[in-house]
């Protein structure tokens, strides 16, 4: 393939080599683009060492990124806080029961629900589905001594939990009521040291109890109706002491229950039972050898089967998905049965150290869970037999062995806990206890570059990782950890080509790197091991600053290690802080202190010396008189005045090149940002500051206020467009903003402008201080990076798209239309946005929901018909529903859902209780009282009411009377006591029973 024999393939020997190996399905830009990255020497060949090279290294880099991703709990441990003092004896999960509306029944969600978890001295806790504590309730003994409880397990259909004391005694709570017991039963020959529930699905009236003794027996417990059976609070199941016997339970006195004691089925304590509802059976295993695993048959349609496990087993679980049943036990290894096989395990785990303490598995992602007595856990796949992870993290948890664990049978969400509780989350998928934070790296940024080669954000931390990112997807190409050992990454930047990447450390190393694949090309050292905080690129050296006060540069050399050289004499005073260049020779560099300093990269000497020092507070004091301080001098009437001004922290924080603008001698090239939220232009040949203004005083779009902010928030990070037309600043708040600085300080003034250019944009992007700001301008986006821990992606005007490191990843089709991008905003900003945060992230808001109201409002009023317009009013009848809910769905889409009413639970009402009694008759159904209704003779219906109520309209009252009755035709005389009596009635005092009166004496004429 090397045509021309320069021991090396060429771009076009290249996509003739390997088109049809490497670059099947694509493009000569794809292509191009894996030439620039295996070439990383750039000098336009790929020869086979630079082949292999690439190969290897990117599948190893990529193999160890992504083994991190493949563990089934890559997470640390995290704890929660409990009130819990003693040992927790056990943790369950309740999932949550309602009432489907659609089909009339109870339905289970495995999915949300609570935990419970109970310790030793009878303390219960309830947890929320995201582990918040949502109620503590206090076992009370039936004793006058102290409980001891050692087992608990939920009734989710019945709303209530069982607990099990070393008092031989059962004490049944319901989780809505208080906090007495709602039955105690008693009696049991041995403590109860092993408990499990299961409810029938279809009909959840139905129920099973199994309950493990120290006697090796096991109670079997049947509900035919939960309602009305043992949980029922009725007082005639209870008896002369008010508890119930497990005497009564076994001879069927309690209602809708039946109760089996099966005894010995094994020679030690029954340790664990289980319920298999495939298998219509349940499971028991002990310590003892011979009985160490039973199942028994709940229809006794065979005999008991008892599998024989040397030195017993102490945990077990069964999958209903592989019907297969896993043991662990004192002889440390994991062993797989088939139910009706007891004669062989199927499969044999080994690797743990000491004895199995627990055994767990979650169907719906094949794991199987062992924890051993040394506290490792290991995470088996059931399908593969293979283990896939093992983990002693748990030292949090204090120096005492966990013995309550549990596994959530969805997301598989384990649980650990001695007298603390301690979760470990799953690698991805299903709903945590907690809504998992999105951070790129694990510690604070120290920069983010963008490559317009590859469309790759590059990203490093103070950890010693670098991650590569895809801009199009938001997902992680590459990362390579520990680049500089234990030292810590403080700067990063790009070679001329961007192919290249180049790293400062703490320890004074800088090295140089193939971020694609992830391999070292070279190392070079400083030669006092101080801080680099900068790095330039300039005349085919690497140019340094730091904590040395010098400006120190290497060779760019691939053959042999270059050797540092120092700058001439002529150093900083204080710490460089940041530098910049612009072509062809001119560097500028910037110390803490305020100085910048202009060098010739030529001569390698200074050329120029600007300082920046504002004054903020000034404090004049008088000792007599009279005195006013105008630009730092005092003037006074009389006596002695001095004026003390406090000078804020000057240091030059980050500072950008204007290569843009014309570079003459009365141009403004340079800004630079300091502290206290200063951004200053200045003029590099003699002539100084030319322009300065205060980030924090333009307060137009309402985003920080001089009260919310304090004196050592500055502007940590800058950058500007290719144009120079516009400039980008991020602050220790965390906002970003952006400038019109196209026609801000173009020339040298008269005075320093101290206006500020227009604001175009601001909003907070992050909580903490940003650290580097990027513009890829050929794609109209925004790249931030802050000590958060964050790497954002955000479209030229505002619009955020997402955090790099989320799960779910994004895809970016150009051009971008801000219509097509979600709206959203990052979780942790929204709880401290404004509103002009909110609106610019997120895009202005929408009213398509008020159109398509209207539209309906229109549509039920009007139908268009042929032969002009219709108004309004003319029209009756409707648009069919049929074509209105097509209507709907059409505009409204996704957001369209019909209106459902969920039916309610109905539950017995609960009888009212004053102090110790019970009121029965309150659970009486009672019918509604209804306003009685009045039937009045024919002759009293046709009067208006007005007349016996409202004496205001009296008059009008009197002509319907005359009219009605025709009083003036008959009698004359009754006509003028009429109006008489018309008189009296306007009087406020007069009452309804004398009108009834004088209207039987106007009835009794009109019959004369």
């Amino acid at each position: 393939a090397d045509e021309n024999g320069s021991d090396g393939l060429d771009i076009d020997e290249f996509k003739l080599a390997f088109g049809d190996i490497l670059g099947k399905g694509k493009s000569d830009k794809q292509m191009e683009i894996m030439f620039m990255k295996i070439d990383t020497n750039c000098d336009g060949t790929v020869d086979w060492d630079e082949f292999c090279t690439y190969m290897l290294l990117e599948y190893q880099e990529k193999d160890s990124m992504n083994r991190g991703k493949r563990l089934p709990y890559p997470h640390p441990l995290k704890m929660v806080g409990s009130p819990h003092h003693e040992l927790l004896s056990n943790i369950s999960y309740m999932p949550t029961v309602q009432l489907e509306s659609d089909h009339g029944f109870l339905a289970t969600k495995k999915e949300c629900g609570r935990y419970l978890s109970v310790s030793k001295d009878g303390t219960v806790c309830l947890w929320k589905s995201d582990l918040s504590l949502s109620r503590t309730i206090k076992l009370t003994p039936v004793k006058q001594r102290s409980i001891w409880v050692t087992s608990l397990t939920p009734l989710p259909n019945v709303n209530r939990f069982i607990a099990a004391t070393t008092e031989n005694v059962l004490l049944c709570y319901d989780l809505s009521a208080a906090s007495d017991p709602l039955q105690v039963i008693t009696g049991f020959p041995h403590c109860v040291v092993a408990m499990d529930y299961w409810y029938d699905p279809k009909d959840h009236n139905k129920g099973i109890l199994l309950l493990g003794d120290t006697g090796g027996g096991v109670i079997l417990i049947e509900f035919a109706q939960t309602q009305t059976g043992l949980f029922c609070t009725n007082d005639s199941l209870k008896s002369e002491n008010g508890r119930i016997t497990f005497g009564e339970l076994l001879n069927d006195k309690v209602e809708d229950t039946k109760c089996s004691l099966l005894p010995n089925v094994h020679k030690d304590w029954t340790l664990q039972v289980k319920y298999c509802s495939t298998l219509e059976g349940f499971l028991s295993c002990s310590s003892d050898t011979h009985t160490a695993l039973v199942f028994h048959d709940m229809h006794r349609r065979m005999d008991s089967v008892s599998f024989k496990i040397a030195k017993g087993v102490s945990s077990f679980d069964y999958s209903e998905m592989w019907n297969v049943i896993a043991t662990g036990g004192l002889e440390r290894n994991v062993r797989l049965w088939n139910p009706y096989v007891p004669a062989k395990p199927t499969a044999t785990l080994r690797g743990h150290k000491a004895a199995i303490l627990f055994i767990g598995i979650n169907d719906p992602r094949n794991y199987l869970i062992s924890f051993s007595k040394d506290r490792e856990l290991r995470v088996w796949d059931m399908q593969d037999q293979v283990c896939l992870q093992s983990s002693h993290r748990f030292d949090k948890l204090g120096a005492q062995v966990p013995e309550a664990l549990y596994i959530h049978p969805q997301n598989a969400l384990l649980l650990l806990a001695t007298n603390e509780l301690g979760v470990l989350e799953p690698s991805e998928g299903g709903d945590f206890f907690v809504s998992r934070e999105v951070h790129s790296h694990s510690q604070p940024l120290c920069a983010a570059l963008y490559s317009e080669h590859f469309s790759q954000v590059v990203s490093g931390c103070h950890g010693g990782t670098i991650c590569v990112w895809d801009v199009d997807t938001g997902s992680k190409v590459m990362q390579f950890v520990k680049t500089h050992g234990v030292a810590e990454i403080t700067a990063m930047t790009f070679d001329p080509t961007g192919r290249r990447l180049v790293t400062g450390g703490r320890d004074g190393t800088v090295k140089i790197w193939n971020f694609n694949n992830g391999a070292c090309l070279n190392v070079l050292h400083l030669t006092d091991s101080s801080e680099i905080t900068s790095i330039v690129f300039l005349k085919g050296h690497i140019i340094t600053g730091g904590w040395s006060h010098k400006i120190v540069s290497f060779t760019d050399t691939r053959e042999a290690e270059s050797v540092a050289k120092e700058w001439s004499e002529q150093r900083h005073k204080e710490d460089i802080l940041c530098m910049t260049h612009c072509e062809p020779n001119i560097l500028v560099s910037g110390s803490f202190d305020g100085d910048i300093l202009v060098w010739n990269a030529d001569s390698e000497r200074k050329t120029c010396s600007l300082n920046y020092s504002h004054v903020t507070e000034q404090k004049c004091h008088v000792t007599k008189g009279k005195c006013h301080v105008t630009e730092g001098k005092c003037h006074v009437t009389e006596g002695k005045c001095h004026v003390t001004a406090t000078e804020s922290n000057n240091s030059v924080e980050k500072m950008v090149f204007l290569t843009a603008r014309e570079l003459t001698s009365d141009s403004v090239t340079l800004a630079t940002c300091h502290s206290g939220g200063w951004v200053c232009f200045w003029n590099i040949y003699g002539s100084g500051l030319a322009g300065e203004f205060n980030i924090f005083q333009v307060d137009s779009m309402a985003t920080v206020t001089m009260t919310t902010r304090s004196s050592m928030d500055s502007v940590t990070s800058c950058c500007t467009s290719k144009a120079n037309d516009i400039l980008v600043t991020g602050d220790t708040l965390g906002y970003l903003k952006v400038w019109n600085i196209e026609q801000y300080c173009l020339k040298v003034g008269v005075s320093v402008c101290r206006a500020p250019p227009p604001l175009c944009l601001s909003l907070r992007g992050h909580l903490q201080s940003v650290v580097s700001l990027v513009l890829a301008e050929e794609r109209h986006l925004l790249i931030s990076a802050s000590t958060d821990c964050r790497v954002r992606l955000w479209r030229s005007n505002g619009r955020f798209i997402g955090t790099f490191g989320e799960q779910r990843n994004w895809q970016l089709v150009y051009p971008i239309h801000s219509s097509k991008l979600p709206r959203k905003l990052p979780p942790e900003i929204s709880g401290s946005a404004s509103f002009n945060t909110i609106n610019t992230t997120t895009g202005p808001a929408t009213s398509k929901w008020i159109l398509a109201r209207n539209l309906f409002r229109v549509l039920r009023r009007a139908v268009p018909m042929s032969g002009g317009p219709v108004a309004l009013e003319t029209v009756q009848e409707p648009l069919p529903s049929e074509d209105l809910s097509d209507i709907r769905k059409r505009v409204l889409g996704k957001c369209y859902q019909r209106k459902t009413r969920k039916r309610q639970l109905l539950l017995p009402r609960k009888p009212l209780q004053n102090g110790g009694l019970i009121l029965p008759f309150t659970t009486l159904k009672c019918a509604d009282i209804k306003e009685p209704q009045l039937h009045l003779p024919p002759i009293m219906q046709g009067l208006p009411l007005s007349i016996q109520e409202d004496t205001e309209d009296t008059e009008s009252n009197v002509k319907v009377l005359r009219k009605r009755f025709q009083l003036c035709d008959i009698l004359p005389e009754v006509a003028a006591n009429h109006d008489r009596q018309a008189k009296d009635l306007s009087s406020p005092k007069v009452c309804t029973h004398q009108f009834k009166s004088k209207r039987k004496q106007r009835l009794s004429c009109n019959d004369i």
